[in-house]
């Protein structure tokens, strides 16, 4: 399954785990029930500009190799995504991506000025090499998950591959990886453990950070001057936490803050041993978390924050879900997915990735136009 959590009935779970637990500072049921406003107002809302604009650097990003989950996942993940209603609005079928239409890596890529995304590594062929590779397979995370793609290191190892064979020093001198992981660590963590995983849970998100650490300077070792890293989004805002009770769950959302945290640290690590003489090298940190809380207070842009716009008739069935005996569809479609910011319980619209990415091309500017 192409999700960055495996299953609903899975994130109820972790829902009671972090709920009934003190493992996290200030986690009363009051705090959960916490509104969206949880970052001071980030300026002028900018989410109904274009994000397709492109880059303009004096070094010139003409490959993109992507590593994840299903929230940059273009086409490697068998399951939903190949299935209907996924891609109604782009391209207008089913196309292995878990949305409407378009995700975080077809943004990035029309912003990078590509003339088409990279190509998914399972459809992957020399003549689609121009513009790099997308190794990214919904359901996956840093270490093995209930899902049986690639692990993160799995999917560097399918990129090293390549290099010498198809990709030179040169190529990858000029090109940009998108490292992505939204959380399937952590499902498969409590699937494992039970109920009483949350005494160790903090422990394991270090472990994961850790391990993402690694994986990501290992992608730049190989070559690649310049590895954006995203951080997870606000776990607590998702549809499958938040749509029932009209709020996000602030003590969920600590658990994805306590991650975002360490990272912060660690990719503040890789970047003070980098040399100040290569300033158009080296990591960047994507806050998806702070781009989704910012998509979530645009006033007016979404006429649905937290409900998805394909809701199925169970937390237990996924959007597209037909029942094989009688054929009736479990979910229905909202009139116009540019309405909702969500379009199942776990991914965004093509609309919602577009006011996300809008948040997110400031920093991108800012750190690949250094000259």
């Amino acid at each position: 399954m192409e999700s960055p959590w495996r299953t609903p009935s899975i994130l109820l779970m972790l829902s009671l785990c972090v709920l009934g637990s003190s493992g996290y500072e200030g986690g009363g049921a009051d705090e959960a029930k916490t509104s969206l406003h949880h970052l001071p107002h980030r300026g002028p809302d900018r989410s109904h500009e274009k994000s397709s604009s492109s880059l303009v650097t004096s070094s010139p990003i003409t490959k993109l190799f992507v590593f994840g989950d299903s929230y940059v996942d273009t086409g490697n993940a068998d399951g939903n995504s190949w299935g209907e209603p996924y891609g109604i609005t782009y391209p207008g079928k089913p196309a292995g991506r878990m949305s409407d239409g378009r995700v975080l890596t077809d943004f990035l890529a029309s912003y990078l000025g590509l003339k088409s995304p990279p190509a998914p590594y399972r459809r992957w062929t020399t003549s689609t090499a121009e513009t790099g590779v997308n190794f990214a397979t919904g359901g996956t995370g840093v270490f093995n998950t209930l899902n049986p793609g690639p692990n993160m290191s799995t999917q560097i190892d399918q990129f090293q591959n390549l290099l010498g064979q198809v990709y030179s020093f040169a190529d990858l001198n000029s090109s940009a990886a998108l490292v992505t992981i939204s959380g399937n660590d952590y499902t498969t963590y409590i699937k494992n453990k039970g109920i009483g995983a949350i005494v160790g849970l903090k422990d394991f998100i270090t472990t994961v950070v850790i391990q993402l650490t690694a994986d990501v300077k290992r992608i730049h070792d190989l070559g690649v001057s310049r590895v954006l890293v995203s951080n997870v989004a606000p776990l607590g805002c998702l549809p499958i936490m938040a749509s029932f009770t009209g709020h996000c769950l602030g003590i969920i959302n600590d658990m994805a803050d306590f991650h975002n945290q360490q990272l912060q640290q660690a990719v503040q690590g890789l970047s003070s041993n980098l040399s100040a003489l290569s300033p158009t090298t080296g990591f960047t940190l994507l806050d998806l978390h702070s781009s989704f809380l910012f998509a979530l207070d645009s006033k007016g842009l979404f006429e649905n924050l937290l409900k998805p716009c394909c809701a199925t008739t169970s937390l237990d069935h996924n959007c597209g879900y037909v029942d094989s005996k009688t054929g009736e569809k479990k979910y229905s479609i909202c009139m116009n997915p540019q309405t909702s910011l969500f379009w199942d319980w776990l991914h965004p619209t093509q609309a919602g990735w577009d006011a996300v990415f809008s948040n997110l091309a400031n920093t991108i500017n800012q750190q690949l136009c250094r000259n």
